[in-house]
Protein backbone atom coordinates (compact mmCIF):
# COMPACT_ATOMS: atom_id res chain seq x y z
CA UNK A 1 0.00 0.00 0.00
CA UNK A 2 1.45 3.24 -1.12
CA UNK A 3 0.79 5.39 1.97
CA UNK A 4 0.10 3.53 5.20
CA UNK A 5 -0.72 6.59 7.33
CA UNK A 6 -3.16 7.80 4.68
CA UNK A 7 -4.82 4.38 4.68
CA UNK A 8 -5.31 4.56 8.43
CA UNK A 9 -6.84 8.02 8.08
CA UNK A 10 -9.22 6.71 5.41
CA UNK A 11 -10.23 3.73 7.54
CA UNK A 12 -10.78 5.79 10.69
CA UNK A 13 -12.84 8.42 8.85
CA UNK A 14 -15.05 5.90 7.05
CA UNK A 15 -15.53 4.03 10.31
CA UNK A 16 -16.75 7.23 11.93
CA UNK A 17 -19.08 8.03 9.03
CA UNK A 18 -20.64 4.59 9.03
CA UNK A 19 -21.19 4.57 12.79
CA UNK A 20 -23.02 7.95 12.84
CA UNK A 21 -26.50 7.51 14.20
CA UNK A 22 -29.27 8.78 11.90
CA UNK A 23 -30.83 10.73 14.74
CA UNK A 24 -27.68 12.78 15.17
CA UNK A 25 -28.04 14.40 11.74
CA UNK A 26 -30.83 16.93 11.31
CA UNK A 27 -32.82 16.48 8.13
CA UNK A 28 -34.30 13.60 6.25
CA UNK A 29 -32.67 10.20 5.81
CA UNK A 30 -32.26 10.67 2.06
CA UNK A 31 -30.07 13.73 2.66
CA UNK A 32 -28.19 11.86 5.38
CA UNK A 33 -27.43 8.92 3.05
CA UNK A 34 -26.37 11.29 0.29
CA UNK A 35 -23.94 13.03 2.65
CA UNK A 36 -22.49 9.73 3.78
CA UNK A 37 -22.01 8.47 0.23
CA UNK A 38 -20.28 11.67 -0.86
CA UNK A 39 -17.90 11.61 2.09
CA UNK A 40 -17.10 7.94 1.73
CA UNK A 41 -16.56 8.34 -2.02
CA UNK A 42 -14.05 11.09 -1.37
CA UNK A 43 -12.06 8.96 1.03
CA UNK A 44 -12.29 5.75 -1.00
CA UNK A 45 -11.12 7.25 -4.28
CA UNK A 46 -7.42 6.71 -3.48
CA UNK A 47 -8.00 3.10 -2.41
CA UNK A 48 -10.67 1.75 -4.73
CA UNK A 49 -10.11 2.08 -8.49
CA UNK A 50 -13.02 0.03 -9.87
CA UNK A 51 -16.37 1.38 -11.02
CA UNK A 52 -19.53 0.96 -8.93
CA UNK A 53 -22.44 -0.03 -11.15
CA UNK A 54 -26.14 -0.99 -10.89
CA UNK A 55 -26.47 -4.76 -10.73
CA UNK A 56 -29.81 -6.58 -10.81
CA UNK A 57 -31.71 -5.15 -7.82
CA UNK A 58 -28.67 -3.51 -6.24
CA UNK A 59 -25.07 -2.45 -6.90
CA UNK A 60 -21.76 -4.15 -7.57
CA UNK A 61 -18.05 -3.49 -7.95
CA UNK A 62 -14.81 -5.45 -8.17
CA UNK A 63 -11.74 -5.64 -5.98
CA UNK A 64 -8.33 -7.18 -6.64
CA UNK A 65 -8.09 -10.73 -5.27
CA UNK A 66 -5.25 -13.01 -6.34
CA UNK A 67 -7.10 -16.05 -4.97
CA UNK A 68 -9.74 -15.81 -7.73
CA UNK A 69 -9.18 -17.19 -11.27
CA UNK A 70 -9.43 -13.76 -12.86
CA UNK A 71 -7.68 -12.11 -9.89
CA UNK A 72 -10.88 -10.10 -9.29
CA UNK A 73 -13.65 -10.55 -6.71
CA UNK A 74 -17.21 -9.32 -7.32
CA UNK A 75 -18.84 -7.52 -4.39
CA UNK A 76 -22.65 -7.10 -4.43
CA UNK A 77 -25.01 -5.17 -2.14
CA UNK A 78 -28.63 -4.03 -2.19
CA UNK A 79 -27.80 -0.36 -1.69
CA UNK A 80 -24.85 1.86 -2.54
CA UNK A 81 -24.21 2.64 1.11
CA UNK A 82 -24.20 -1.04 1.97
CA UNK A 83 -21.70 -1.60 -0.83
CA UNK A 84 -19.47 1.11 0.62
CA UNK A 85 -19.64 -0.61 3.99
CA UNK A 86 -18.49 -3.87 2.40
CA UNK A 87 -15.63 -2.07 0.67
CA UNK A 88 -14.71 -0.53 3.97
CA UNK A 89 -14.49 -3.98 5.53
CA UNK A 90 -12.61 -5.38 2.51
CA UNK A 91 -9.88 -2.76 2.78
CA UNK A 92 -9.31 -3.71 6.40
CA UNK A 93 -11.24 -0.96 8.08
CA UNK A 94 -13.64 -2.85 10.29
CA UNK A 95 -11.21 -2.29 13.16
CA UNK A 96 -7.51 -2.69 13.82
CA UNK A 97 -8.36 -5.26 16.50
CA UNK A 98 -9.26 -7.62 13.65
CA UNK A 99 -5.89 -7.38 11.89
CA UNK A 100 -3.76 -10.51 12.37
CA UNK A 101 0.01 -10.65 12.58
CA UNK A 102 -0.01 -12.41 9.21
CA UNK A 103 -2.03 -9.60 7.59
CA UNK A 104 0.28 -7.04 9.13
CA UNK A 105 3.25 -8.88 7.67
CA UNK A 106 1.91 -8.45 4.15
CA UNK A 107 1.14 -4.79 4.85
CA UNK A 108 4.74 -4.39 6.01
CA UNK A 109 6.00 -6.16 2.89
CA UNK A 110 3.98 -3.81 0.65
CA UNK A 111 5.31 -0.87 2.64
CA UNK A 112 8.89 -2.07 2.14
CA UNK A 113 8.37 -2.24 -1.60
CA UNK A 114 6.74 1.20 -1.66
CA UNK A 115 9.66 2.92 0.06
CA UNK A 116 12.24 1.33 -2.24
CA UNK A 117 13.78 -1.46 -0.17
CA UNK A 118 16.22 -3.51 -2.26
CA UNK A 119 14.57 -6.45 -4.01
CA UNK A 120 17.12 -8.95 -2.71
CA UNK A 121 16.39 -7.87 0.85
CA UNK A 122 12.67 -8.40 0.27
CA UNK A 123 13.32 -11.85 -1.22
CA UNK A 124 15.41 -12.78 1.83
CA UNK A 125 12.58 -11.66 4.15
CA UNK A 126 10.09 -13.73 2.15
CA UNK A 127 12.34 -16.78 2.51
CA UNK A 128 12.64 -16.25 6.26
CA UNK A 129 8.86 -15.84 6.55
CA UNK A 130 8.23 -19.17 4.82
CA UNK A 131 10.87 -20.95 6.86
CA UNK A 132 10.08 -19.65 10.35
CA UNK A 133 6.67 -17.93 10.48
CA UNK A 134 4.26 -19.10 7.77
CA UNK A 135 1.25 -21.12 9.01
CA UNK A 136 2.15 -20.70 12.68
CA UNK A 137 -0.73 -20.22 15.11
CA UNK A 138 0.95 -17.08 16.42
CA UNK A 139 0.75 -15.34 13.02
CA UNK A 140 -3.00 -16.07 12.86
CA UNK A 141 -3.60 -14.18 16.10
CA UNK A 142 -4.91 -10.62 16.30
CA UNK A 143 -1.96 -8.26 16.56
CA UNK A 144 -3.36 -6.05 19.31
CA UNK A 145 -4.32 -9.04 21.47
CA UNK A 146 -0.74 -10.21 21.87
CA UNK A 147 0.93 -9.39 25.17
CA UNK A 148 4.65 -8.76 25.52
CA UNK A 149 5.21 -12.00 27.38
CA UNK A 150 3.45 -13.95 24.61
CA UNK A 151 5.61 -12.31 21.95
CA UNK A 152 8.72 -13.24 23.93
CA UNK A 153 7.57 -16.86 24.31
CA UNK A 154 6.99 -17.10 20.54
CA UNK A 155 10.43 -15.62 19.84
CA UNK A 156 11.96 -18.26 22.10
CA UNK A 157 10.18 -20.97 20.12
CA UNK A 158 11.64 -19.57 16.90
CA UNK A 159 15.12 -19.42 18.42
CA UNK A 160 14.85 -23.02 19.67
CA UNK A 161 13.90 -24.15 16.15
CA UNK A 162 10.36 -25.22 17.03
CA UNK A 163 8.80 -23.22 14.17
CA UNK A 164 11.44 -24.01 11.53
CA UNK A 165 10.16 -25.57 8.32
CA UNK A 166 12.19 -26.99 5.44
CA UNK A 167 10.24 -26.95 2.18
CA UNK A 168 7.08 -26.72 4.26
CA UNK A 169 7.94 -29.72 6.45
CA UNK A 170 9.16 -30.08 10.02
CA UNK A 171 12.81 -31.25 9.90
CA UNK A 172 13.67 -34.59 11.47
CA UNK A 173 16.02 -32.92 13.93
CA UNK A 174 14.99 -29.65 15.59
CA UNK A 175 17.98 -27.36 15.49
CA UNK A 176 18.16 -24.04 17.38
CA UNK A 177 19.39 -20.99 15.50
CA UNK A 178 22.45 -18.93 16.34
CA UNK A 179 22.37 -15.43 17.76
CA UNK A 180 23.64 -14.12 14.41
CA UNK A 181 20.83 -15.90 12.52
CA UNK A 182 18.26 -14.51 14.96
CA UNK A 183 19.49 -10.99 14.24
CA UNK A 184 18.36 -11.42 10.64
CA UNK A 185 15.21 -13.47 11.29
CA UNK A 186 13.71 -11.11 13.89
CA UNK A 187 13.83 -8.29 11.33
CA UNK A 188 10.38 -9.40 10.18
CA UNK A 189 8.84 -9.22 13.65
CA UNK A 190 10.47 -5.86 14.32
CA UNK A 191 9.18 -4.59 10.99
CA UNK A 192 5.60 -5.69 11.74
CA UNK A 193 5.48 -4.06 15.18
CA UNK A 194 7.38 -0.95 14.02
CA UNK A 195 4.80 -0.43 11.28
CA UNK A 196 1.98 -0.85 13.78
CA UNK A 197 3.59 1.90 15.85
CA UNK A 198 3.99 4.16 12.79
CA UNK A 199 0.31 3.66 11.99
CA UNK A 200 -0.48 4.56 15.60
CA UNK A 201 -2.10 1.18 16.20
CA UNK A 202 0.29 0.52 19.08
CA UNK A 203 2.23 2.94 21.31
CA UNK A 204 5.55 1.03 21.28
CA UNK A 205 7.28 -1.98 19.78
CA UNK A 206 7.66 -4.49 22.66
CA UNK A 207 10.36 -6.41 20.78
CA UNK A 208 12.82 -3.52 20.93
CA UNK A 209 15.25 -4.17 23.76
CA UNK A 210 13.79 -7.59 24.51
CA UNK A 211 16.37 -9.98 25.99
CA UNK A 212 16.49 -13.75 25.57
CA UNK A 213 18.29 -16.49 27.54
CA UNK A 214 21.70 -17.08 26.01
CA UNK A 215 21.50 -20.83 26.54
CA UNK A 216 18.65 -21.31 24.03
CA UNK A 217 20.79 -20.14 21.09
CA UNK A 218 22.84 -22.65 19.20
CA UNK A 219 26.52 -21.91 19.64
CA UNK A 220 28.22 -22.07 16.22
CA UNK A 221 31.31 -24.20 15.96
CA UNK A 222 34.37 -22.02 16.17
CA UNK A 223 36.35 -22.50 13.00
CA UNK A 224 40.06 -23.04 13.37
CA UNK A 225 42.34 -20.45 11.80
CA UNK A 226 43.41 -23.13 9.29
CA UNK A 227 40.04 -22.83 7.53
CA UNK A 228 39.63 -19.07 8.01
CA UNK A 229 42.81 -17.80 6.36
CA UNK A 230 45.82 -18.85 4.30
CA UNK A 231 48.99 -19.12 6.36
CA UNK A 232 52.25 -17.77 4.97
CA UNK A 233 53.23 -21.05 3.27
CA UNK A 234 49.77 -21.49 1.77
CA UNK A 235 49.83 -17.93 0.46
CA UNK A 236 53.15 -18.46 -1.30
CA UNK A 237 52.02 -21.78 -2.78
CA UNK A 238 48.75 -20.34 -4.11
CA UNK A 239 50.45 -17.26 -5.56
CA UNK A 240 53.06 -19.39 -7.32
CA UNK A 241 50.38 -21.69 -8.77
CA UNK A 242 48.31 -18.72 -9.97
CA UNK A 243 51.26 -17.02 -11.63
CA UNK A 244 52.22 -20.22 -13.44
CA UNK A 245 48.64 -20.71 -14.63
CA UNK A 246 48.51 -17.13 -15.83
CA UNK A 247 51.72 -17.56 -17.82
CA UNK A 248 50.21 -20.66 -19.47
CA UNK A 249 46.78 -19.24 -20.25
CA UNK A 250 46.94 -15.43 -19.97
CA UNK A 251 43.57 -15.78 -18.20
CA UNK A 252 43.35 -12.79 -15.85
CA UNK A 253 41.12 -14.77 -13.45
CA UNK A 254 44.29 -16.44 -12.17
CA UNK A 255 45.62 -13.07 -10.98
CA UNK A 256 42.59 -12.35 -8.80
CA UNK A 257 43.84 -14.39 -5.77
CA UNK A 258 47.31 -12.74 -5.67
CA UNK A 259 45.67 -9.32 -6.13
CA UNK A 260 43.10 -10.04 -3.41
CA UNK A 261 45.83 -10.97 -0.93
CA UNK A 262 47.10 -7.40 -1.37
CA UNK A 263 43.95 -5.26 -1.52
CA UNK A 264 41.41 -7.31 0.49
CA UNK A 265 38.44 -6.35 -1.66
CA UNK A 266 35.26 -8.42 -1.65
CA UNK A 267 35.22 -10.67 -4.71
CA UNK A 268 32.26 -8.75 -6.14
CA UNK A 269 34.23 -5.51 -5.75
CA UNK A 270 37.34 -7.03 -7.32
CA UNK A 271 35.45 -8.23 -10.38
CA UNK A 272 33.79 -4.82 -10.75
CA UNK A 273 37.02 -2.80 -10.84
CA UNK A 274 37.69 -0.63 -13.87
CA UNK A 275 40.89 1.02 -15.04
CA UNK A 276 39.49 4.42 -14.17
CA UNK A 277 39.53 3.31 -10.52
CA UNK A 278 43.34 3.13 -10.52
CA UNK A 279 45.36 6.28 -9.91
CA UNK A 280 49.00 5.40 -9.38
CA UNK A 281 49.14 3.66 -6.04
CA UNK A 282 45.61 4.57 -5.04
CA UNK A 283 42.55 2.45 -5.75
CA UNK A 284 38.95 3.66 -5.57
CA UNK A 285 36.43 0.93 -4.77
CA UNK A 286 33.01 2.17 -5.83
CA UNK A 287 31.14 -0.77 -7.39
CA UNK A 288 30.16 -4.32 -6.54
CA UNK A 289 28.66 -7.35 -8.19
CA UNK A 290 25.01 -8.10 -7.56
CA UNK A 291 22.98 -11.26 -8.10
CA UNK A 292 19.22 -10.93 -8.36
CA UNK A 293 17.72 -13.53 -6.02
CA UNK A 294 14.59 -13.87 -8.14
CA UNK A 295 16.12 -14.10 -11.62
CA UNK A 296 19.70 -15.20 -10.74
CA UNK A 297 20.93 -12.48 -13.13
CA UNK A 298 24.41 -11.20 -12.26
CA UNK A 299 25.10 -7.51 -12.77
CA UNK A 300 27.23 -4.67 -11.45
CA UNK A 301 25.69 -2.04 -9.18
CA UNK A 302 27.11 1.42 -8.73
CA UNK A 303 27.88 1.15 -5.03
CA UNK A 304 29.69 -1.09 -2.57
CA UNK A 305 28.02 -3.31 0.01
CA UNK A 306 28.21 -0.48 2.56
CA UNK A 307 27.14 2.21 0.07
CA UNK A 308 30.41 4.05 0.71
CA UNK A 309 33.32 4.43 -1.72
CA UNK A 310 36.76 3.48 -0.41
CA UNK A 311 39.98 5.08 -1.58
CA UNK A 312 42.90 2.95 -0.42
CA UNK A 313 46.65 2.90 -1.04
CA UNK A 314 47.88 -0.31 -2.66
CA UNK A 315 51.13 -2.19 -2.27
CA UNK A 316 53.83 -2.30 -4.92
CA UNK A 317 52.94 -5.97 -5.47
CA UNK A 318 49.36 -4.99 -6.34
CA UNK A 319 50.69 -2.35 -8.74
CA UNK A 320 52.90 -4.97 -10.42
CA UNK A 321 49.89 -7.25 -10.97
CA UNK A 322 47.96 -4.35 -12.54
CA UNK A 323 50.95 -3.61 -14.79
CA UNK A 324 50.97 -7.23 -15.97
CA UNK A 325 47.27 -7.08 -16.77
CA UNK A 326 47.62 -3.77 -18.58
CA UNK A 327 50.55 -4.98 -20.69
CA UNK A 328 48.82 -8.21 -21.70
CA UNK A 329 45.37 -6.78 -22.37
CA UNK A 330 44.36 -7.82 -25.90
CA UNK A 331 40.96 -6.15 -26.15
CA UNK A 332 39.91 -2.62 -25.23
CA UNK A 333 37.64 -2.72 -22.16
CA UNK A 334 36.91 -0.73 -19.01
CA UNK A 335 37.10 -3.81 -16.80
CA UNK A 336 40.41 -4.82 -15.24
CA UNK A 337 39.73 -8.56 -14.96
CA UNK A 338 38.40 -9.91 -18.24
CA UNK A 339 38.12 -13.14 -20.19
CA UNK A 340 37.40 -13.12 -23.91
CA UNK A 341 36.61 -9.42 -23.69
CA UNK A 342 33.98 -9.90 -20.98
CA UNK A 343 34.10 -9.06 -17.29
CA UNK A 344 35.05 -11.99 -15.06
CA UNK A 345 32.34 -12.75 -12.50
CA UNK A 346 32.72 -13.59 -8.83
CA UNK A 347 31.69 -17.17 -9.56
CA UNK A 348 34.46 -17.52 -12.12
CA UNK A 349 36.94 -16.07 -9.64
CA UNK A 350 35.93 -18.63 -7.00
CA UNK A 351 36.29 -21.41 -9.56
CA UNK A 352 40.02 -20.63 -9.70
CA UNK A 353 40.28 -21.48 -5.99
CA UNK A 354 38.23 -24.63 -6.50
CA UNK A 355 40.55 -25.71 -9.30
CA UNK A 356 43.59 -25.02 -7.14
CA UNK A 357 42.17 -27.14 -4.31
CA UNK A 358 41.44 -29.98 -6.73
CA UNK A 359 44.90 -29.84 -8.32
CA UNK A 360 46.68 -29.81 -4.95
CA UNK A 361 44.37 -32.15 -3.02
CA UNK A 362 43.44 -29.50 -0.45
CA UNK A 363 40.15 -28.32 1.00
CA UNK A 364 38.53 -25.41 -0.86
CA UNK A 365 38.93 -21.98 0.69
CA UNK A 366 36.61 -19.35 -0.76
CA UNK A 367 37.54 -15.91 -2.04
CA UNK A 368 36.39 -14.45 1.27
CA UNK A 369 39.34 -16.19 2.94
CA UNK A 370 41.63 -14.13 0.70
CA UNK A 371 40.01 -11.02 2.14
CA UNK A 372 40.41 -12.29 5.72
CA UNK A 373 44.02 -13.14 5.03
CA UNK A 374 44.67 -9.63 3.75
CA UNK A 375 43.14 -8.09 6.87
CA UNK A 376 45.14 -10.41 9.14
CA UNK A 377 48.36 -9.54 7.34
CA UNK A 378 47.69 -5.81 7.63
CA UNK A 379 47.17 -6.15 11.37
CA UNK A 380 50.32 -8.25 11.73
CA UNK A 381 52.26 -5.51 9.94
CA UNK A 382 51.28 -3.04 12.63
CA UNK A 383 48.18 -1.30 11.25
CA UNK A 384 45.62 -0.44 13.92
CA UNK A 385 42.19 -2.11 13.94
CA UNK A 386 40.72 1.21 12.73
CA UNK A 387 43.15 1.37 9.81
CA UNK A 388 42.50 -2.26 8.90
CA UNK A 389 38.73 -1.77 9.11
CA UNK A 390 38.86 1.34 6.91
CA UNK A 391 40.97 -0.55 4.37
CA UNK A 392 38.53 -3.46 4.18
CA UNK A 393 35.38 -1.37 4.43
CA UNK A 394 33.95 -2.48 7.78
CA UNK A 395 34.10 -1.43 11.43
CA UNK A 396 36.91 -2.08 13.95
CA UNK A 397 34.56 -4.32 15.96
CA UNK A 398 33.69 -6.44 12.92
CA UNK A 399 37.33 -6.53 11.84
CA UNK A 400 38.58 -7.80 15.20
CA UNK A 401 35.80 -10.40 15.42
CA UNK A 402 35.81 -11.74 11.85
CA UNK A 403 38.92 -10.62 9.99
CA UNK A 404 41.82 -10.75 12.42
CA UNK A 405 43.64 -14.10 12.53
CA UNK A 406 47.17 -15.34 13.02
CA UNK A 407 48.59 -16.34 9.62
CA UNK A 408 51.88 -17.71 10.95
CA UNK A 409 52.69 -21.38 10.54
CA UNK A 410 53.31 -23.59 13.59
CA UNK A 411 57.04 -23.50 12.92
CA UNK A 412 57.01 -19.71 12.80
CA UNK A 413 55.11 -19.55 16.10
CA UNK A 414 57.54 -21.96 17.75
CA UNK A 415 60.44 -19.85 16.51
CA UNK A 416 58.89 -16.79 18.13
CA UNK A 417 58.35 -18.66 21.40
CA UNK A 418 61.94 -19.90 21.42
CA UNK A 419 63.48 -16.53 20.57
Amino acid sequence: MADMKKLKSVIDTIHLLIEIDDDNINGNTALQEYMRKREIQAFLKDLHHYAISPYRDGYCTKVADDSKPGKRRLIIAKTELELYKKLFEWYGGSHIDNVTVNEMYFMWLDHRKAIGTEENTIVRDEQHYKRYYENTEFFDRKLTSIKRVELKEFCCKVIKGETTRHHGRIPAVIRPITNKEWGSIKNILNGIWDLAVELEYLPTNPLRGMKFPRNIFRIPEKKAKEVQVYNTEEQQALIQWCMEKYQETKDSAYLIPPFSFEVGTRVGETCSLQWQDVDGRRLTIRRSEFKDRRTSEVMVQGHTKTYHDRIVPISIRAVEILDILRENSVSPTDWIFIRDGKRITGRQANYVLEKYAKDTGQAVKSSHKLRKTCGSRLHAKGLSPKQCADYLGNTPEVFLRNYCFDTATDDELLALLDA
